[in-house]
């Protein structure tokens, strides 16, 4: 999916829902050269930094989303186990929170996940 830049800083940026028993195997975001300072993390309400801890988006780059740690040598990675969408404790919702300074009003962003669901 991708979003158009003029996101504000703690302006947060919904990318879509993964359904029951998804598990995120890897991605990138993609962006456009944005605004000095300007961060984006990916997660969802109930932890904001699950997928990518903030990162920089001020530069054009690819930055790779790796499945967690958990998930090496075939261990059980994170399932979503909770969808209910617009409740706090949602893990259904891919966010990106704005951080740093508010994104470039012409940046291009663009997120790329392949997942798995065990439903």
């Amino acid at each position: 999916m991708a979003v158009a830049g003029g996101v504000a800083v703690a302006e947060w940026i919904s990318w879509g829902f993964l359904p029951l028993g998804a598990r995120v195997l890897f991605g990138f975001l993609t962006c456009s050269a944005g605004a000095a300072s300007s961060t984006l993390n990916l997660g969802d309400p109930a932890t904001p930094t699950r997928y990518l801890a903030a990162s920089a988006v001020n530069a054009a780059a690819n930055i790779p989303i790796n499945p967690p740690a958990t998930m090496a040598n075939g261990a059980a990675g994170f399932d979503v186990a909770v969808v209910t969408p617009g409740v706090a404790g949602d893990q259904s919702e891919l966010r990106s929170v704005c951080a740093g300074a508010a994104l470039g009003a012409n940046q291009n962003l663009t997120l790329v996940l392949f997942y798995v669901t065990n439903q």
